[in-house]
C-alpha cells in the first residue's frame, strides 16, 4: 500500500514468459518494406527480433503540428486513430506489407515486436472532418462527442483530467497523459477491443509486443487484456521509474512481463558520457544496486527514440547516437555485460550536436519536391532506407556513417555492435570473472571475462596503453569482434564486409595462462573475443576427388595452416561414413603456424573396385590434437586404361612443382 489504497501484489512465483534471450533491434520509423530486406542482414548477424514502429492507423502528419519545431513529427505514430486492423495503412506503409515483413522475417528466424499504443487515443484533429491514415473519422473534442471510428465512444474514456504530480497514482493512470484522451483500460469492452487488436497481431505472426506508456495503466488491467490471448509472445513493458516518490513503481508490472530498465541508460550515460560525471569502473557493482530491476524482468538498452531526445531523462545522463565513439563504446559493454534483454536503437539523424535537442519532434527522412531534396520533416512519405533496386542484403543506400540531413545512423549496422550480438549469443548464461580495473580503483580503463566464453576490454581514457589482461578463455588465437567479422565457416578473421583477412599481428593470443600479455589498446578503443571466434587449423580453398588412370586422386589445397599438425585421409564406399584411414602415419602440414597455403595430393589404389564409387574424408588435426573433418568428395572408379606407378606429393604452392613422396600401398612401399 502506497498511501493511495491501491495494493500490488507480487506472485511467489514468476508467471511471466521468459525472455527470449539473444538481441533486437529498433529499426524506428523505417518503412515495412525496407524492414523486410533488413531481415536477411538482421539473421546473418544474429539479431532475434525488430521492434517496429506502432502498425495502427494514427494521426495524419502534416506540416507545423504545434510549431515550425514539429512538421510531420514521428510522435505521430503514438496518436492511434483506430486499434482496427482492417484500417492498417500507416506511415510505414500498408497491411499487406506489414504481413510480407513478419511472413520473410519469421522465415528467417528473425521475430516482429510490435511497439502497442494502447493507453490513449489521437488528440490533435487533422482534416474536416478528422480522418485518420487510413481515412477513419474521429473526433477527441468535446470529450462527451469523442469518438474514434465505431471502435470508441466518449464512454470508453476516464475523465479529461491532466496529470501534474506523478505522487498521486490516480492522476498517473486516470488522466490524459500530454492531453491524449486517456482509455479507459479497466473497462471489459475497452480491454476487448485492445485484445482483439492485439491478437490480430498475434495471428499475423507478430512475437511479441511493447507496451508503450504502461506507467499510465493499473498493472492488473493490462494483465487482464493479456489474459486469453493465444500464441507464444514476448511483453515488455514501458515504464519510466526514476524517484522513489513516485507512486508507480517498475517492479508492479513484473508479473506480466519485462520492463524497461531506464536506470541502466542512466547508469552507461553517466559512465560513458565525458560530460558526465561517471567512470567506467562504477559500473561494476552498479547493477546488484536495489534500484535496479532484477535482470531477469530488465529490458535494457543505451538509448531509445525517447530518452536520445530528452524525453523522461530528467537529470540523467544518455548516450546517443550523436555521442559518436562513447556511444558504440557504451553498447559494446551493454551487450558483452550480463544483465537484462538487451535492444539496439536505430535512429535516423534529426541533430548533430548531442547537448541539442532542438527538432527532436522532426519526423523521419522525407521530402517536399518529390524526392530532389531529403530532410528530416519534410513531407508525410517516409524515404526508403534502401535504394532503388537494391536487394535484401545489401548496405542500403541510405544509411549513413556521419550526420547528413535525411538519412538514416542504422547503428545496429556498425561493425562493432553487430558483431557483439554473437559475443551475447556465445556467452548467454557465463557469470562475469576477472574485473579489471586498469590504472586504479576508479578508471575509465576496464576489463572483464563471461566465464570461459569471452573477453571484453574498453578504453576510454584518452591515451593509448599497454596492458597484460586476465582473461578465463583457453590459449589460441582469437578474432576481436570489434574491429573484424569473424566467419565461422571458414574459420577467418576478416576485414569488415570484405573477404580479405585481417593482418595476422592483429589477432588477440591468450597464452597457456589465460593471458593476453602485453595488448595495446588505443584511446576510446575496444577489443573482443569469444570462444569459437579463431582461426582454424586449417582453412580449405578447396577439396577434390576424380580417377586418373588406374587410381583416385584425392587434392586438398589450403589458404592457411594456422596451429596445424596435420591430416588424416580416410575413405568409403558411402556417404554414411568412412570404412578405413589411408595413412598410417600422419601427413604433416608443410608449413605449420602459416597464413600461407599448400596444395597437397594423394594418389589411391588400394583395392579399387571397378563400378564402384568411393567417398573420402580429410581431417585435419591441430597442435592440440583437436580434429575437424572435412567432406565427403566422391570419385567413380571404372576399368582403368592405363597404369601409372602410386605416388603422392604435397607440399606445393601453385607457383612450385609437386615434391614426390614415397606412398605405402597394402604394406608395400612403391
Amino acid at each position: 500500500d502506497q498511501g493511495d489504497g491501491l495494493i500490488t501484489v507480487i506472485p511467489a512465483a514468476d508467471s511471466s514468459v521468459e525472455p527470449p534471450g539473444g538481441v533486437f533491434v529498433h529499426l524506428f520509423e523505417w518503412p515495412w518494406a525496407d524492414i523486410e530486406k533488413e531481415c536477411t542482414y538482421l539473421a546473418a548477424k544474429g539479431y532475434t527480433a525488430v521492434q517496429v514502429s506502432p502498425p495502427n492507423e494514427h494521426l495524419v502528419p502534416t506540416a507545423d503540428m504545434g510549431g515550425p519545431a514539429n512538421d510531420f513529427p514521428w510522435w505521430v505514430r503514438y496518436q492511434p486513430v483506430t486499434h482496427d486492423t482492417a484500417a492498417f495503412t500507416s506511415r510505414s506503409g500498408t497491411w499487406s506489407q506489414f504481413q510480407s515483413m513478419v511472413n520473410t522475417c519469421n522465415s528467417l528466424g528473425v521475430d516482429i515486436y510490435v511497439d502497442a499504443v494502447i493507453n490513449h487515443m489521437a488528440d490533435i484533429e487533422v482534416g474536416t472532418p478528422p480522418t485518420g491514415t487510413s481515412g477513419t473519422e474521429y473526433q477527441s473534442t468535446p470529450a462527451s462527442s469523442r469518438f474514434y471510428g465505431a471502435q470508441y465512444q466518449a464512454d470508453d474514456f476516464h475523465d479529461d483530467c491532466s496529470i501534474s504530480n506523478y505522487a498521486d497514482r490516480q492522476q498517473v493512470q486516470r488522466c490524459k497523459l500530454s492531453g491524449l484522451p486517456d482509455l479507459n483500460t479497466g473497462k471489459s469492452d475497452v480491454q476487448t477491443e485492445i485484445r482483439n487488436y492485439l491478437q490480430a497481431l498475434i495471428n499475423a505472426g507478430v512475437k511479441g509486443f511493447r507496451i508503450d506508456g504502461a506507467k499510465h495503466m493499473a498493472a492488473n488491467e493490462i494483465a487482464a487484456i493479456l489474459d486469453g490471448l493465444t500464441g507464444d509472445f514476448y511483453v515488455f513493458q514501458e515504464v519510466i521509474d526514476q524517484s522513489s516518490s513516485e507512486r508507480v513503481r517498475d517492479w508492479e508490472y513484473t508479473p506480466t512481463g519485462d520492463v524497461t530498465e531506464f536506470a541502466y541508460a542512466f547508469a552507461l550515460g553517466d559512465a560513458f558520457d565525458d560530460a558526465c560525471s561517471g567512470s567506467l569502473s562504477d559500473l561494476e557493482s552498479r547493477f546488484d544496486d536495489p534500484d535496479m530491476l532484477p535482470s531477469r524482468f530488465a529490458q535494457v538498452f543505451t538509448d531509445n527514440h525517447d530518452n536520445q531526445r530528452g524525453h523522461g531523462v530528467g537529470a540523467g545522463c544518455v548516450v546517443d547516437h550523436r555521442d559518436g565513439q562513447e556511444h558504440v563504446l557504451a553498447n559494446i559493454f551493454a551487450l558483452a555485460y550480463p544483465y537484462g534483454h538487451p535492444s539496439v536503437m536505430s535512429s535516423y539523424y534529426w541533430q548533430s550536436d548531442p547537448t541539442d535537442n532542438t527538432g527532436d519532434s522532426m519526423g523521419p527522412p522525407s521530402s517536399n519536391d518529390g524526392g530532389t531534396t531529403w530532410g528530416v520533416g519534410l513531407g508525410a512519405d517516409t524515404r526508403p532506407v534502401y535504394g532503388a533496386g537494391q536487394v535484401a542484403g545489401d548496405l542500403p543506400t541510405n544509411c549513413s556513417t556521419t550526420y547528413e540531413n535525411g538519412k538514416w545512423v542504422c547503428e545496429h549496422r556498425t561493425t562493432a555492435i553487430a558483431n557483439m550480438v554473437k559475443f551475447r549469443e556465445i556467452t548467454a548464461g557465463q557469470p562475469v570473472v576477472d574485473w579489471q580495473n586498469i590504472g586504479g580503483a576508479t578508471t575509465d580503463h576496464i576489463a572483464f571475462g563471461l566465464g570461459d566464453k569471452g573477453f571484453v576490454a574498453i578504453n576510454r581514457t584518452a591515451g593509448s596503453a599497454v596492458t597484460t589482461y586476465q582473461t578465463g578463455l583457453p590459449a589460441g588465437s582469437y578474432c576481436d569482434v570489434v574491429h573484424y567479422d569473424y566467419n565461422s565457416s571458414t574459420g577467418t578473421c576478416l576485414l569488415p564486409s570484405t573477404a580479405t583477412r585481417a593482418p595476422e599481428a592483429d589477432l588477440i593470443v591468450v597464452d597457456a595462462s589465460g593471458q593476453i600479455v602485453n595488448q595495446p589498446l588505443g584511446s576510446m578503443d575496444a577489443i573482443a573475443i569469444y570462444s569459437g571466434a579463431g582461426p582454424l587449423a586449417v582453412t580449405l580453398a578447396g577439396f577434390s576427388a576424380e580417377q586418373v588412370n588406374d587410381l583416385v586422386r584425392v587434392t586438398w589445397e589450403t589458404v592457411s595452416e594456422l596451429d596445424n599438425a596435420g591430416f588424416n585421409l580416410y575413405r568409403g564406399t558411402s556417404a554414411s561414413g568412412p570404412d578405413m584411414q589411408l595413412n598410417q602415419a600422419l601427413i604433416p602440414s608443410q608449413s605449420p603456424g602459416s597464413a600461407g597455403g599448400f596444395v597437397y595430393t594423394w594418389d589411391d589404389q588400394r583395392d579399387l573396385v571397378a563400378g564402384m564409387d568411393y567417398f573420402y574424408w580429410l581431417e585435419d588435426v591441430d597442435v592440440s590434437g583437436a580434429t575437424t573433418l572435412h567432406g565427403p568428395v566422391s570419385a567413380s572408379y571404372s576399368v582403368p586404361t592405363a597404369v601409372t606407378l602410386s605416388h603422392m606429393s604435397t607440399g606445393s604452392t601453385a607457383d612450385e612443382p609437386m615434391l614426390s613422396w614415397l606412398l605405402v600401398v597394402a604394406g608395400v612401399g612403391v
